[in-house]
């Protein structure tokens, strides 16, 4: 099939299914269900710590304000379920041993708040009522549970007891039953009481959401899926930093403190020496002494609080937490670097779960912000409802610099000699990085002398590394045409377009393709290998003469071409996000 041949001011767009709707729900769930995550680490953390009675109780109603905040704010019930969901895999990494509960009461509690709202509409009466069914979801969950390990005679095992126990204290009038009914009861009335606080918040929040975030924790957050342009994945090393993870959970709350510094503070150097430059984005000085003052000052008084406690006893508790806070951000920041890992993507890819792997990807790259956030509201506690209103508007102001996935299409930047092809795809990398997106590929810079062309040298896009690639007049092992080609830079072309590099990337860029790859030579074999990976965007520098070939070989389907020198940058990005 031909290349369409776009004006100036149009383009032509493939007939593909358009899913933005659903990328566009994923990313705000995602960040719904990191704040969410955020709120299970650090205030769940401290609720523990403190053994405040009704914890989880606690933490379900912050799960529903952060819920019905968020739909009343993006308008789309399918973010409840989808937004608990993410959560639910986040709680995967935790503290705890016993995970699987957790996570299923945390989805229940969406899927019950969805269910609602789904019947009874997006209005207050929809919101208590699943307000409601999502409070008392950890009492019935606990209930079951029992029921589920140790059989029916749990049941009357229960009545057996509290008959037992209500005719000691004389309160036989007041049946075992009675006592659930209040327990739901109360907790359903915790649940409503949130929803309504919760509508509050939505409705503050949507006034709020085109006003700057004041002291937002890192400043820039353009390109925060970023990593090192040198990265390597591995399997063995996301296995390995999970099990530290869960390793050093235990150790903070039960080995000696010094050990737990030697062991957080190796940790921390692992991670850093195998993600170079992907920690930066942590590295705000003034973040890690507020995270570790709010931590110590936690311990302070956690130690002047228990019975017999000692201020060296409170001082130690808050080492502990502060170490803690940095395996978290740490390792958290890991494993979304590692969740890019060319084989995770495609086993989600395969099996249609790309929209929940990035999600999951979006939802740990954000995690840390949250974190940021709650640790710079010392006082929050004192003005919950505002603390929550700004972390809803922090939520979606981190979802709108998420990048939406690209189109899966091939797009053709043509034009004859020396028209400025390479330097209008030079253009679309930049923008495209400075969008956050991960572009692989290279451009071949001409070289020109005395207004002849003298040679190129090449640019791997990723990692910005120049060298030469063919000369004019020069001796070499490999001869096309008029040109010596160097064996460093193909070398280099052939790193910048090897398989992990092409699965990885969001965009993947070939300058130039031209007679050398008609005739099976220079970057054919990598163009072989990119159209037996999924698809995804493409761009194809390619001479004219050479553009109906090269659709019919690489463009799988349907290809867009423009022409230089009349196209911008805008105009190939717009063809790139078309329905995206």
């Amino acid at each position: 099939m031909a290349p369409s041949v776009v004006a100036p001011n149009t383009y032509k767009t493939s007939s593909l299914g358009g899913d933005s709707g659903l990328r566009l729900m994923w990313s705000r769930a995602a960040v719904l269900g990191s704040l969410w995550a955020s709120f299970e680490i650090v205030v769940g953390s401290f609720l523990h710590n403190l053994r405040v009675p009704f914890a989880g109780t606690v933490l379900t109603a912050i799960g529903v304000m952060i819920l019905v905040a968020g739909q009343q704010l993006w308008i789309d019930r399918r973010l409840l379920w989808r937004a608990a969901l993410v959560c639910a895999l986040m709680k995967s990494i935790s503290p705890s041993a016993i995970i699987f509960g957790p996570m299923v009461g945390i989805f229940m509690e969406g899927l019950l708040l969805f269910v609602a709202v789904r019947f009874l509409g997006n209005n207050l009466l929809g919101y208590s009522v699943g307000g409601a069914l999502a409070g008392s979801w950890p009492l019935g969950q606990k209930i079951l549970s029992f029921f589920l390990v140790y059989g029916s005679n749990i049941g009357r095992l229960y009545i057996e007891a509290y008959q037992y126990a209500a005719k000691s204290l004389g309160i036989s009038k007041f049946g075992a039953y009675d006592l659930l009914m209040v327990l739901f009861a109360f907790q359903s009335l915790v649940g409503i009481v949130a929803a309504i606080a919760a509508w509050k918040i939505g409705r503050l929040a949507s006034t709020e959401r085109l006003q700057p975030m004041p002291d937002r924790p890192i400043g820039a957050v353009s390109g925060m899926f970023s990593t090192s342009a040198s990265q390597r994945y591995s399997l063995v090393m996301l296995g390995a930093t999970i099990a530290l993870l869960l390793t050093g959970f235990w150790i903070t709350n039960w080995a000696p403190l010094a050990f737990v510094a030697i062991y957080v503070g190796s940790f921390v150097v692992i991670e850093t020496v195998r993600y170079p430059g992907a920690l930066r984005r942590l590295g705000r000085r003034k973040l890690w002494i507020e995270i570790a003052a709010v931590m110590l000052l936690s311990g302070l008084m956690l130690g002047g609080l228990q019975r017999g406690g000692t201020w060296s006893g409170g001082l130690a508790i808050g080492g502990r937490m502060g170490l803690r806070a940095v395996l978290v951000i740490v390792g958290f920041t890991a494993v979304s670097i590692e969740l890019r890992s060319p084989r995770v993507l495609g086993f989600l890819s395969r099996k249609r779960l790309s929209n929940l792997s990035t999600a999951l990807q979006s939802a740990f790259g954000v995690l840390p912000n949250f974190m940021a956030a709650l640790s710079q509201r010392k006082q929050g506690w004192r003005r919950p409802l505002r603390t929550l209103t700004e972390l809803v508007v922090l939520a979606e102001s981190l979802q709108s610099v998420i990048p939406p996935r690209l189109q899966p299409v091939t797009v053709l930047i043509t034009g004859s000699k020396g028209k400025g092809k390479t330097t209008l795809a030079g253009a679309v990398v930049r923008e495209l990085q400075n969008r956050g997106y991960s572009v692989a590929g290279i451009l071949s810079r001409g070289l020109w002398k005395d207004g002849t062309r003298s040679g190129f040298d090449i640019v791997d896009v990723e990692t910005g590394q120049v060298a030469p690639l063919a000369r004019i007049g020069e001796a070499s092992n490999v001869m096309f045409g008029p040109f010596s080609f160097f064996q460093n830079g193909l070398r280099v072309g052939q790193e910048a377009l090897c398989r992990e590099k092409l699965l990885n990337a969001d965009v993947v860029i070939v300058d130039e393709i031209g007679r050398w790859e008609m005739e099976d030579g220079g970057w054919a074999p990598q163009l072989n290998t990119l159209r037996q990976l999924p698809r995804k965007a493409t761009i194809l520098v390619v001479r004219d003469q050479f553009a109906d070939e090269v659709a019919n070989r690489w463009g799988r389907g349907s290809a867009i071409r423009f022409l230089v020198p009349q196209t911008s940058a805008e105009q190939v990005l717009a063809a790139l996000s078309a329905n995206a």
